[in-house]
């Protein structure tokens, strides 16, 4: 069985760890499956090095439209608005006025012209792996999936997706597009019982067609315990005494930059109160959404804390996740940052604002089932945010329960992928209208 895999985009190691588990698990319980992943700009994954791992080259759907205002002259400036319209319209045309198969595609590396059919039917399935992209935050990704999606249901053909965030839309009808395509999927694997879950019930997807699952991460591959140990040596930090933190700037959270000061200020206090040095983690690695830039510009501002700039040549998701494992307590941005932390059992509070991360934070409360485990930016005050904090990371309870909840929870994630995704993507689990 060949298998096209579409994964989240960039250097994003939360992307990365999503990609991997996915993949990991399929392949673990599928092991004659031939998988084909999209190759994501700046992707650097182990999953190249597996036997029956192929790398797929990146396509781009064209709209039917056409971009009108590239060459126009004063008017590329409203380019991004006028893609958003185009798009949008182009969905909501699908499968009324032409099918998605019919839309030409075109790649990043040559000039060669082809259309949805001919690239789908050389697979018998669509597998779109976790992330946070199905929002119109990320209005052009969405555009891709959605026709990619449409296109294979053109074809008869499994479509599945696991753990997904859905949401959130600042409009209607990309929300309204999105739920026509998704009606018609095979089977849809939430990470979140927030507004994903909302969004589910309010699009009138079939109940048996969605549920929560966790996240993809669950199933990914730790780095070996020696790792872990030389890099907390090699930057002076001990087990269970270090804190660590995450903050973003990014097109897609520009709110962030206004709480650069407070985020500092934060972090002196927690410094103080705990006597810990602070380990900065990143997980986006990109020009755009840099983590480590982010963490730089931090770093300029905090006044007293004792920080540690995380460095190491060849960073990856199973190294950052068994460092979070190691440290005393977690805050930060990174949904990612905070799952790796929290699967591992160790507190982390999601520092948040702005509606794209607002749905993050909510999501990992849910989720995790406390509510304290996500702190406004936005609403509170310095010392509001850092007792709020202390007080979480403090809670020896939490920690037993964290530790219990990740393990069941790892055990539902891969249940769900053993039983009902082998069952669909096999045939036997099978029963589209």
């Amino acid at each position: 069985m060949k298998i096209l895999v579409d994964p989240a985009s960039s250097y994003n190691l939360g992307d990365t760890a999503m990609l991997e588990g996915a993949v990991c698990r399929l392949t673990h319980i599928m092991p004659d499956v031939e998988m084909f992943i999209i190759e994501r700009p700046r992707l650097k994954t182990m999953l190249w090095r597996f036997p029956r791992v192929t790398k797929q080259r990146e396509y781009r759907v064209r709209s039917v439209v056409g971009n009108m205002l590239e060459s126009a002259p004063f008017l590329w400036r409203y380019h991004n608005n006028w893609q958003r319209f185009v798009f949008n319209i182009a969905l909501s045309c699908l499968g009324i006025f032409f099918r998605a198969e019919s839309l030409s595609v075109s790649s990043k590396i040559n000039a060669e012209s082809k259309t949805l059919k001919e690239i789908c039917k050389l697979f018998d399935a669509l597998f779109i792996v976790g992330g946070g992209n199905l929002t119109d935050t990320f209005y052009a990704s969405l555009f891709q999936k959605c026709c990619l999606m449409q296109a294979f249901v053109e074809q008869g053909k499994p479509v599945i997706l696991t753990g997904q965030q859905i949401g959130p839309f600042a409009s209607r009808l990309w929300k309204k597009n999105l739920s026509k395509i998704l009606q018609k999927v095979d089977f849809i694997g939430l990470r979140e019982c927030g507004g994903s879950l909302t969004f589910c019930k309010e699009a009138q997807i079939k109940p048996d067609r969605f549920v929560l699952m966790g996240d993809d991460s669950f199933g990914m591959t730790l780095a070996d315990e020696s790792s872990v140990t030389n890099f907390l040596a090699e930057n002076g930090l001990r087990a269970n005494e270090f804190l660590s933190v995450n903050f973003r700037i990014a097109p897609y959270s520009k709110e962030n930059m206004r709480y650069l000061d407070k985020m500092a200020a934060v972090i002196d206090k927690l410094a103080h109160k705990f006597k810990m040095p602070i380990l900065v983690v990143p997980i986006a690695f990109n020009i755009s959404d840099s983590d480590i830039a982010a963490g730089k510009r931090i770093n300029d501002l905090v006044k007293h804390a004792d920080i540690r700039m995380f460095r190491h040549p060849h960073p990856t998701s199973g190294l950052i996740k068994g460092i979070l494992g190691k440290a005393f307590g977690a805050f930060g941005v990174s949904y990612h940052f905070c799952t790796f932390a929290l699967s591992s059992g160790i507190p982390a509070i999601c520092t948040y604002s702005g509606r794209y991360y607002g749905q993050k934070a909510r999501g990992l409360c849910l989720f995790w089932e406390d509510e304290r485990l996500a702190v406004s930016l936005e609403k509170l005050n310095v010392d509001s945010i850092a007792e709020h904090i202390e007080y979480v990371l403090k809670d020896g309870s939490l920690r037993g329960k964290l530790r219990l909840q990740s393990l069941q929870k790892k055990i539902r994630w891969q249940e769900i992928f053993d039983n009902q995704i082998k069952g669909i993507f096999t045939g036997d689990t099978l029963n589209k209208n």
